[in-house]
């Protein structure tokens, strides 16, 4: 046959190239054919014969057109569809002129022949490319298992019952990744039960995973964490703050060691120097690291050092507890000056009360007639100097 094209071209001498069948032989083709796909023709284009896609097949340099695939659902509402991979360029490199069809990046097919129909080709299954073998080989200690890839997409069942989904990256013909930042995406049904969802890198850096035996939900997003099983959720941040929620309750905690506890029974908040802050269904207390501490009640507040003292404020009173009170930072003592001034005045009752002078008409007169209440009132101070003479050196 003549190696020139409609338009000039050239065809290569490596392919062969077979006549047109006869009439006869038309209606002869009941073998099991091996070819490859070299165009898809969709339901929309000219060349279409069906509602259905279509493909340009090529079997010994013979192409067919519209061979269709062979499903394995056909009810109105069940279906299925793929797009098989045609021809689109050859591998770079030199060629060998004995495999040169094989250096197309088709996919490989196998073909029956509806009726043994020249026009009525049914692509029945896939073949295996002469170069898969450079992307991929198997071993006995792969064991029983399933696996496909299609469009940069594995689906494997291994010999261990995993069910695995991986994006494992759609190649071009000469095997780069052209969807790099889909790599590594990947789900897996173990076959302990365990579900397993990895989007990105290593497992820590984006990854889900179900725990059936344990009943554990383990999540992990760039080293950050969110752990979930019967005792509780655990929520913790690469820079190590957390959050724990547990039957016991919850508890925040920073990478400082500064936490908050909320239970049942209250409220703590704790520095990392271990001061602490209760509140709780009796009121508030404060207690610093060296153990003072201040309690705000229903009873009152109470504040209490680590040396003993302690003030007591309640709805009667307010008491002080300590072997020494100062008041304002002057070194004269409080009850010294009031101890001297109160004996002053009752100097004076006294004085007042016996009190007696060169009257009008020089005559002595006698103490005044209201001696007593100056008596009382001299009783009354000393009795308040006795007082504060107790607790002389405590104020």
């Amino acid at each position: 046959m003549d190696r020139y094209t409609r338009d000039g071209g050239v065809i290569p001498s490596g392919i062969p190239i077979t006549p047109r069948q006869t009439t006869k032989d038309f209606y002869n083709n009941f073998g099991l054919y091996k070819g490859k796909v070299i165009d898809v023709i969709y339901p929309e284009d000219p060349r279409n014969t069906s509602d259905r896609i279509e493909y340009v097949i090529e079997i010994n340099g013979q192409r067919y057109p519209n061979a269709v695939d062979v499903r394995k659902r056909g009810a109105i509402y069940n279906y299925e569809e793929r797009i098989r991979k045609h021809r689109e360029k050859a591998f770079n490199g030199k060629l060998d002129d004995s495999t040169y069809q094989e250096n197309f990046d088709s996919e490989m097919i196998y073909v029956l022949f509806l009726n043994g129909d020249a026009d009525l080709p049914i692509i029945i299954g896939s073949a295996i490319h002469p170069r898969h073998s450079d992307y991929k080989t198997y071993s006995h200690s792969d064991g029983k298992y399933e696996a496909e890839e299609f469009n940069g997409v594995e689906v494997k069942i291994d010999k261990d019952s995993n069910y695995s989904i991986t994006q494992v990256g759609r190649k071009s013909p000469g095997g780069a990744i052209e969807n790099a930042a889909g790599q590594t995406a990947a789900a897996t049904l173990y076959g302990n039960g365990d579900i397993e969802f990895t989007s990105y890198g290593s497992a820590q850096d984006l990854r889900m995973k179900f725990n059936k035996a344990s009943k554990k939900l383990e999540m992990y997003a760039q080293d950050n964490k969110i752990i979930a099983d019967f005792m509780g959720i655990l929520i913790e941040d690469k820079n190590g703050n957390s959050v724990t929620l547990d039957p016991s309750g919850i508890v925040v905690e920073d990478l400082s060691g500064n936490s908050v506890t909320l239970d049942p029974a209250g409220i703590v908040v704790e520095d990392f120097s271990a001061n602490i802050v209760t509140l709780d269904a009796f009121g508030i207390e404060v207690e610093d690291l060296n153990a003072n501490i201040a309690t705000l009640s229903s009873d009152g507040i109470k504040v209490e050092d680590t040396n003993g003292n302690i003030l007591e404020m309640d709805s009667t009173q307010v008491k002080i507890e300590s072997p020494k009170i100062a008041f304002g930072n002057s070194t004269t003592e409080l009850l010294n000056t009031v101890i001297l001034s109160l004996t002053q005045c009752s100097a004076f009752m006294l004085e007042s009360a016996n009190e007696t002078h060169i009257g009008f008409l020089g005559i002595t007169t006698s103490p005044p007639l209201n001696s007593g209440q100056y008596a009382t009132i001299k009783g009354l101070l000393d009795a308040q100097i006795a007082l504060l003479t107790a607790i002389k050196g405590t104020i």
